[in-house]
């Protein structure tokens, strides 16, 4: 029973930090906000129209990768016990979904188009969406040390 403490808070420190990241991802999202409101661009470029579609589809590609490469980094995490992977497949969504509103600034200043603000949209629902759960950590830790493993001494 002893050594199952060190773990769980090992797991604890885990999902704590992930939290931090996730709430500063967010605080990023409403500075890239801001900063879209804020900075005026050049105006409504002629022939922008496809950069812009280029840019939203990036955007929903990003966002739809995100709950792809984060399921199959969990299922691998619980698969193989290693909750260092479920730390890798959140903060791999965190960056896809971080990158839909990286696009939308990018539209916004190239082609100066009121719809880019639609490309944060996406990216605050994949934030939401992937909060961290600490079930994925105690999945990813579930019997270790003390599973078919474990091989003790006594």
């Amino acid at each position: 029973m002893m050594n199952q403490r060190p773990t769980q808070s090992l797991a604890g420190a885990r999902f704590r930090g992930l939290l931090i990241i996730w709430g500063a991802q967010i605080l990023s999202l409403v500075i890239f906000f801001a900063l879209m409101q804020m900075i005026s661009s050049t105006g409504h470029a002629e022939g922008s129209q496809p950069l812009l579609l280029a840019l939203a589809a990036t955007a929903l590609v990003a966002f739809g990768l995100s709950f792809v490469m984060k399921s199959k980094l969990l299922a691998q995490a619980a698969r193989e016990r290693r909750p260092d992977l479920v730390t890798t497949a959140y903060i791999i969504a965190f960056a896809l979904c971080e990158a839909c509103a990286l696009f939308g600034l990018l539209a916004h200043f190239t082609t100066g188009a009121r719809e880019a603000l639609y490309f944060f949209i996406p990216a605050a629902l994949g934030f939401l969406l992937h909060f961290p759960r600490r079930r994925h950590f105690d999945d990813a830790d579930a019997n270790n040390g003390a599973g078919q493993g474990f091989k003790s001494t006594f």
